[in-house]
């Protein structure tokens, strides 16, 4: 069942089973733990995009640093 596959396509595998086992325990939770997980996912998303963006700008700076010298 669990074959060991490296790189993108294991990390998508896992990706997919860990979201159909939150989708399986979602009917025994209470509605604050869901509240508390969607909150969480959301923070996560949006902590990723953010340091996506600081990422960009700060390889554009130290490009344009290097530029000058």
């Amino acid at each position: 069942m669990d074959m060991p596959t490296g790189g993108l396509t294991g990390l998508i595998d896992k990706a997919i089973k860990f979201i159909m086992n939150l989708f399986f325990f979602w009917k025994d939770w209470d509605r604050f733990s869901q509240g508390l997980l969607i909150t969480i996912i959301i923070l996560l998303i949006y902590l990723w995009f953010t340091l996506k963006k600081e990422q960009k700008y700060f390889n554009q700076s130290i490009k344009q640093g290097r530029r000058r010298f």
